[in-house]
């Protein structure tokens, strides 16, 4: 969670009053577009456009229709193809509007100036250093003077260009001088807490969370890193455990692994995804982690959670996944009650008392449940769909029973924190 005006008091104008554009590079799937969507406040409109695959020519302009004309065979009222004398077929001059090069993304006309003014917003030039190096020329007025096809972006959106470096094991070629000279460089580290943030990482296998809160050395590794990197060479990286988790997570569990002619065991899969040197260890904690219950389990039952076992109650990367697993099915069960006043405030309930229930070994938990949901619950874009959610929380968090738990201070001092950010 990042204070906005924080961030924008942190970005320098340049000469013609316009935010500085940024350079932001990482190793893949660090987060570096959910890094530059938080730069602006929620709502505001942002315009991503992939670049891997562009090349100079194709951001020669920006798309507004061109018009042109064309010359097209002659047709009578009944569309046969009419000819002279000598049976010649006669043609005629057609004015047709055409898009002239293949930047073709419609939206980024919001960001426009005529359009949005002073407002705020963002436009994402995405994995820059996997394209054509002569793209990066070709975005140099963009960048410099936020001017595209003679057409000025708004004063206040923000140009964020994003890459990888030689040294991240991609296939990249370095940034040139001329953009480095007009843009701030953020060299974006690893961060397992913002990574679990991200949108793509809430639907992912909690086991995969919870191995990586336990074993953090294997979440971002630097590339050729000898305890990390396996024989043929493959450093796994936080995409992968994404899509490691969104895999799993589509057949329904690790637990509900089926052996296949792709991969006999789940060790075996998971080497398809980070490697065999991760894929082993992770392995390993998923054969273990296999006494800890399901988000509906925990849901279902407070019995789910007194049956761990009393060392694994007290470890940490265990409750963090299981309190994930909670907070993504009381979502989901949410999601299809907002209309239901009653049903909405029954599931907030239980899940904060599970919640609850999982802290009194570790008190860290309270804080990673509260941190995502409230988000979820309070983002505008959805608010009013989920009001009866935001009304939920906080007649749990004034009802009697929590007020008087003073064990559970930590909770509301998380909740005050968000929601005066």
């Amino acid at each position: 969670m990042y204070d906005v005006k924080a961030v924008l008091k942190q970005l320098p104008r340049t000469e013609d009053g316009r935010i500085s554009s940024l350079i932001i590079q990482g190793r893949p799937g660090i987060g570096k577009t959910h890094f530059a969507q938080a730069l602006v406040p929620k709502g505001a409109p942002i315009v991503r456009i992939p670049m891997a695959t562009r090349t100079a020519e194709d951001f020669g302009s920006y798309p507004l229709p061109v018009r042109d004309k064309v010359t097209v065979l002659k047709r009578d009222a009944n569309g046969n193809v009419m000819t002279d004398g000598e049976g010649n077929e006669l043609t005629t001059e057609k004015e047709v509007f055409r898009v002239e090069q293949a930047l073709s993304e419609s939206t980024i006309e919001p960001l426009m100036e005529r359009n949005i003014g002073d407002g705020y917003g963002v436009l994402v030039l995405d994995d820059v250093t996997l394209g054509d190096p002569r793209l990066q020329s070709a975005v140099l007025e963009v960048v410099q003077f936020g001017v595209i096809a003679n057409d000025q972006i708004g004063r206040n959106v923000i140009i964020v260009l994003t890459g990888n470096t030689t040294a991240d094991g991609a296939y990249a070629v370095e940034w040139s001088k001329p953009l480095l000279g007009r843009c701030m460089l953020v060299n974006l580290e690893p961060n397992f807490d913002i990574w679990c943030d991200l949108d793509d990482n809430q639907n992912i296998e909690p086991v995969v969370m919870g191995f990586l809160k336990d074993h953090g050395s294997f979440f971002a590794p630097e590339v050729g890193d000898d305890d990390t990197t396996d024989e043929s060479g493959k450093t796994p990286s936080p995409r992968d455990w994404t899509r490691l988790g969104l895999a799993f997570s589509g057949f329904g569990g690790y637990k509900k692994f089926e052996p296949s002619i792709i991969a006999q065991s789940i060790r075996e899969y998971s080497n398809c995804f980070v490697g065999t040197k991760a894929g082993a260890a992770f392995a390993q904690y998923a054969n273990n982690f296999g006494v800890y219950p399901t988000g509906q389990e925990l849901f279902d039952s407070e019995d789910a959670w007194k049956r761990v076992p009393e060392d694994r109650k007290d470890m940490l990367s265990g409750a963090i996944a299981v309190i994930f697993a909670l907070r993504n099915h009381a979502i989901k069960l949410l999601n299809d009650k907002l209309s239901d006043k009653k049903a909405c405030h029954e599931i907030v309930k239980t899940m904060f008392d599970r919640t609850r229930l999982v802290a009194s070994e570790n008190r860290e938990v309270i804080a990673y449940m509260v941190k995502y949901f409230v988000s979820w619950a309070t983002d505008e874009a959805n608010r009013k769909d989920r009001i009866n959610v935001v009304d939920a929380t906080a007649g749990v968090m004034t009802s009697t029973e929590y007020r008087n738990d003073r064990d559970f201070k930590d909770f509301l001092d998380a909740l005050w924190k968000l929601n005066n950010k």
